[in-house]
């Protein structure tokens, strides 16, 4: 089977809880969170400009 990793911070599969498919990347479930908290920090209001929010750097790759 394929490994699959997360699109966003680019963990294994076998490192995370779940991992949510999309039509062409996908999410883990800690990803998800801090998404969901990005979110909660600070509420657009309508009209607001678009924030850019601080994302987690991506993990560096294991070395060979």
């Amino acid at each position: 089977m394929k490994s699959l990793r997360c699109s966003f911070c680019g963990k294994h599969q076998d490192d995370v809880k779940k991992l949510v498919a999309g039509a062409k990347a996908f999410i883990c479930n800690e990803c998800v969170a801090v998404a969901d908290r990005i979110m909660k920090e600070a509420p657009d209001q309508p009209g607001d400009e678009p924030k850019p929010a601080s994302w987690p750097a991506p993990p560096k790759p294991p070395r060979s």
